[in-house]
Parts: C-alpha cells; structure tokens; sequence
C-alpha cells in the first residue's frame, strides 16, 4: 500500500485541544486567523471515521448523500478587521505532489458554536457532485473574531474517495457578470452573462472596465477558464482584453476567431490564461454570435502597486552532459542510472525556469523532435521547427497502433533509464508542449510521447513489450498528446501560449510551443506521471516523443525529478513569516506530522531532532523517537514554545527529519528546518 507523509509546521493554539489528530470534534486543527490560503499546506481525511455531534447536526440534511462516514475538523477564526465579514472557503482535492491519491466529491459543512453535543449551529454546508474535486461555500456576515468549524468529508456509494486536500478561507471576491459594466474594486471575480452555472446568449456585446479606485501600477487579470463557441464556417465567440478604460485601448489579447483547417471542432476552451495591464485600467470586451453558446468564463482579477512582473524566459543547456542530466533527476529517494540515449544532438537537455516564466517546473530534462533550445521563448512565430530526418521509435508505433493511428514516428528522442526505488511509488511532473497546437488538431499530425516504464509487479502492454505508459490524463488510461489534449478535448488540462489568433502570436509563458499541458483547471500546472512499485527493486523507465504525420512542427516535454513515495514538509506561519523569533510569539505552537495515504498495517517512522539550537535552552519541543501510524490514527501534533534567554545568538536552527527504511536502508523523507531568531524589525 502507497504511504505518503506531509510533514506540516502549523502555528496553531493548543489550549482547548489535546487530541493528536481530528478525525472529531475534539482533535480539531486550528487554522488561524482569516482570511488565508498557503501554497504548500496539504490536509487528508485518509483513515477518518464518522463524527457523531448529537441528534440535531449530526446528520446535515443539506447532504443529499447524507453524512461522509471519513470527516475531519478544522477551526479558525474571522478576519477581526470590521470590513471584512464575507468569505470564500474552497476545499480542493489535489495531489500534494508526491503523488498522494486528492480527496474526490468532498462535503463541506460550515458550524458556529461550540465543540459539544449538539452544542454546533449548521451555518451552510455543500456537496461537490459525483467525480468532482472541489466544493465551495460562500458565506456572507461573519462575525469578525469568532470562531467557525469545519466538518470536511468525502461521500461514495462504493469505495472511499478519501485523500489530500487545500483549504483556502479568503475575502469573498465581489462576484460580477461582465453584463454589470465594470468594477473600481482592486480585486474580484468575473463571469459571462450566464454566471457560475450558465451559459452566456446569443448576440452579445458587453463592455466591462476595471479602473482600481486605490492608487495600482499593475492589474494581473487570469482567465481561470474559457469556452467559446468557434468553428470552421466562420462562427466564432470571442473575448478581447484592452490596456485601457476603453475598447479604443490597446489591445493585449483576443481569443476567438479563428477556422483552422484540421480543426473540426465547435469550441475553443483553455485555463491558466493570464494577462497584465499597467495603465490602470483593464477592459474586456465580449462578442457573441447568433449561433451556438458554451459555458464562457470565469475570471478574477487584482491590483498592485508593484509593476507588473516581466515574462522570463526559460534556460536551456542542449549540450548537458549525462552527469548533468542525473543532477536534475536523482533525489534521496531514487536512485537513476542512463542507460540509453537516442537523440540527435541538440533535441535533448537540462532546463531552468523561474516563476515568472509561467511554466511550472522550475528545472528538470527536455526531450524534444527537433532542438531544445527552440523551446526557449517567449512564443515568437506558430511553426518553429527542426526538421531532423531520423527514424522515430517502435513502442511509440506500437502505442499509435494501439490508439487507432498507424503513422509511425520519426525524428524520436529516447532516454532510457533504471531507477531504483527506495519507497513504493515512483512519481515525476511533467508538461508536454508543441508547435502542432492549434491549427493541426485533430488531424494526423499527432506527435507522440509516452513514459514507458516496466519492472517488478507491473503488468504492461504484450505489444508494449509488457510496458505501461503512465502519461495519462488524470483517472483515465487516456494517453495525453495532441489529438486528446487540446483546446476542443479535454481543455480543461490544456494552457493557450499565444495572446490572440490571426497572426497574434506572442506568447503568455517564457517558452515557444504555441500550447502546454496542465493539470485539471490549472490546479498545478505540471501533470503527474505515477506509479505504484515495489521497494528496493530496480525499474526501467523509458521517455521517448516523437514526430508523427510529418517531421516538422517541434513538440517537447518538460520531466521533473524522479520521485520515489517521496513526502512534502512544508510551513504555515500566522504571522507571516517563516521563522520562530524570541519574544514575539507567547503562546505554544504546534508541529503536525500527517500521514496522508491509506494504510492497512501499522508503520513506524523515525524522528530525528537537530541543529544548533538547544532543546530545553532555546526552546521547548517534547518529540518522540518515533512514531507508529495505524489505520486509524494518522496524524500527531506537538506542542513548540520559545524560551526567551535574554542572550543575544544570532539566527539558530531547528532541524526535524522523519526517515523509514523500506527494506533498501534508511530514508530520509525531506527535513524540517526552522530558523530561531532573536531580534527582529518587522515592517
């Protein structure tokens, strides 16, 4: 069974709870004050049982589905600013990237009260619909320094749909349908005329101007998803976004317009679409035709009074050496060797990328059809191309047969290598990229790519040579390429690199290929490629893409480091910052240690306490040697403090590291440092 660890550094308050975990009422997680939505911090309802509160909530009779029998508590606390009373609370299931199983058809209930029976007042509570991830509730009027909880769960008829989770409990953004005109808000929410749930109509022009009341440099406006109508008989739908508090403004990008010849579709849909305007003012515009509508959009938007962030481009080293090339693939819990390289030189390297290239892995390997260091942007021209000529590669013809399309491959680039696991998954992101995207959508210029892997316990393809590939759309065995990912099928996990159609070419994120991968809705935007395996074996991992229908166009995939079960430990300071300091924080903290995968014997974990700060004489941490999960019990919390000794030290250092030995020799699952400083000026 696939064990996973998130290791979380919560500033939380102990005094009403001394449960270590919150499978019920009295364990509850203590979330902090609101609004807040961490990056990095993951929750699971893995293992939990049914709450039993009493007779009058116990059962929500706002749960179709009745009562999730695996619930988890939380609290936190309103905002005690006066102006903010109205909230957003978003549960979404997701991945924590180690490859945990995300929490499916979540229930939320929100309560006021007291942790007691039938001592807790249902305030709203939501369902998320069969197979969706995310469910959230919108509630107006909290009272400002109160305290709320959460009752979170999952509902199935069959098996659970337990898993890992985020919870973000923000300022409820003004909602606004872009038929309202405009907004002088520095931040919101915008939708089509059919708003959340509803189509937009026919023979739409709408003008929407956000023009920031407060003083703002910058306004970052994301397109966090869009379906439009568009099709090959010049019937189209289309969004067009403006630098300016007019539509005689510059314009920054249009979607829409466009008739493809390979095409074929209806539609036009993509999500993490994001553009900036820094004249103060942003306006969109959309225009309808008489013919078919689709769900249109959901954007937001916010002001800064920093300038807007300029697009970095990636960094390619095409002439990476293998060494080089295993830097950006090993970590502790996978060891890698390259036993094969088929690819001409320049197809193939090692990349970097910062935040602001919008890519999504900061640095890894690409394979490529054509030259790696064409895919560094931004996005200038929609056919750039390396024509090689060189034979492409039997698995990838073997898995287009198997598709349905016997085009075989050409200009392949194949790296082929063993990995041994020291846990029991092996797990990397990745995001695939081309040039064939949009205009040969749905054709036979399909380019090709797939991660074969094979070894102990996997049951592959006989005409894959007993391989699996594991570049799949997420929950499906759908091979993720051209011809399945795209702007018409399923487009939820599909990124447009191009600011506008007929001949906008510029791109939006610091690489050339005209369209990326992401995950669903732009919740990460990396795919993961996982696998269940056996520990301490080795496995043979084959990356490989290819041209198809032609050998022009270039394609690329982006490959993160390999994984092996590996845990994230990660920190969410209520303050703000991402230290302990003497004298400022008086209260007890708390260290969460969280098991966030099913398990079905116990497991033991070793901890381990250093650095140069002193136990007992710096601060107070009572932490076992180690620590035995069960089925049931799944995670633990410790209560921190700070000692202040009056002696000026300089930044000292709290190490905390969890390890296991799978059978292959102790691992260490990531490490917890906290730096422990003694005077500060916070700003």
């Amino acid at each position: 069974m696939t064990r996973f660890l998130t290791f979380l550094f919560l500033l939380l308050s102990i005094s009403a709870f001394a449960q270590p975990q919150n499978d019920d009422c009295g364990g509850i997680i203590d979330l902090g004050e609101a609004p807040f939505c961490p990056d990095n911090v993951f929750y699971s309802n893995v293992g939990a049982t049914a709450s039993e509160i009493g007779q009058w909530t116990n059962i929500p009779a706002c749960l179709s589905s009745g009562n999730s029998p695996r619930d988890v508590w939380f609290q936190f606390t309103a905002s005690t600013d006066p102006n903010i009373t109205d909230y957003e609370i978003t549960i979404t299931g997701m991945d924590d990237s180690t490859g945990s199983t995300p929490l499916n058809t979540p229930q939320v209930v929100l309560f006021r009260g007291f942790c007691m029976t039938d001592e807790l007042i249902i305030m709203d509570c939501i369902e998320a619909n069969a197979g969706e991830n995310s469910a959230v509730i919108k509630i107006d009027g909290l009272t400002p320094g109160a305290t709320y909880f959460l009752r979170i769960g999952d509902y199935s008829a069959g098996a659970p749909n337990s898993g890992t989770f985020k919870i973000c409990v923000e300022e409820k953004a003004p909602d606004v349908l872009i038929s309202e005109g405009g907004s002088t808000k520095c931040s919101g929410i915008l939708y089509d005329s059919g708003g959340p749930d509803g189509d937009y109509g026919a023979n739409e022009n709408y003008v929407f101007t956000i023009c920031p009341q407060d003083f703002n440099n910058c306004i970052s406006f994301n397109l966090e998803y869009y379906n439009l109508e568009a099709d090959n008989f010049n019937k189209y739908d289309q969004i067009f976004l403006y630098d300016g508090p007019d539509i005689n403004s510059p314009v920054i990008s249009t979607i829409g317009d466009f008739d493809y010849q390979y095409d074929g579709a209806n539609n036009q849909g993509g999500v993490c679409y994001q553009v900036y305007a820094s004249s103060g003012c942003l306006t969109v515009q959309f225009i309808s035709d008489g013919d078919v509508q689709f769900e249109g959009f959901k954007a937001s938007w916010q002001c800064a009074t920093e300038n807007c962030p300029s697009l970095d481009a990636i960094t390619v080293d095409a002439d990476a050496d293998t060494t080089t090339l295993l830097n950006y693939l090993n970590t502790p819990y996978a060891t890698t060797t390259i036993d094969t390289i088929i690819c001409d030189n320049g197809a193939y390297g090692a990349f970097e990328a910062s935040n602001n290239s919008g890519l999504g892995i900061q640095r890894g390997i690409i394979l490529t059809t054509g030259s790696a260091a064409n895919a560094v942007g931004p996005n200038q021209s929609n056919s750039t191309s390396e024509t090689l000529l060189l034979p492409g590669d039997d698995d990838l013809d073997a898995l287009s047969a198997l598709l349905g399309n016997n085009n075989d491959s050409e200009d392949a680039c194949v790296v082929e290598l063993s990995v041994f696991a020291y846990a029991d998954k092996l797990s990397f992101e990745y995001i695939f990229g081309s040039e064939e995207y949009r205009e040969f959508v749905g054709g036979s210029y399909n380019d090709i790519f797939a991660f074969f892997v094979s070894g102990p316990g996997i049951i592959g393809e006989p005409t894959l040579n007993n391989q699996q590939n594991i570049a799949v759309i997420p929950n499906t065995m759908t091979p993720v390429q051209i011809n399945s990912v795209n702007h018409r099928d399923n487009w939820q996990y599909y990124r447009n690199n191009e600011i506008g159609d007929q001949g906008q070419i510029d791109g939006l994120i610091g690489v050339e290929y005209d369209g990326l991968t992401t995950d669903s809705m732009g919740i990460k935007k990396s795919l993961t490629a996982s696998i269940d395996v056996i520990p301490c074996n080795t496995y043979k991992l084959k990356l490989a893409i290819a041209d198809r229908g032609d050998s022009v166009f270039d394609s690329g995939v982006f490959i993160s480091e390999i994984k092996a079960g590996s845990p994230e430990i990660s920190g969410d300071f209520k303050s703000g910052l991402d230290y302990l300091v003497e004298k400022c924080v008086t209260s007890n903290e708390i260290i969460l240690i969280e098991l966030d995968d099913e398990i079905t014997e116990p497991i033991t974990y070793t901890l381990s306490l250093t650095g140069d700060a002193m136990n007992g004489i710096d601060y107070t941490l009572a932490l076992p040697n180690s620590l035995t999960f069960t089925p049931t019990e799944t995670s633990f919390s410790f209560p921190i403090s700070v000692i202040d000794d009056n002696i000026i030290e300089g930044t000292e250092k709290i190490i905390i590291s969890l390890s296991h030995d799978f059978g292959c020799g102790e691992v260490t699952f990531d490490d917890l440092v906290i730096d422990l400083k003694d005077n500060i000026d916070v700003q």
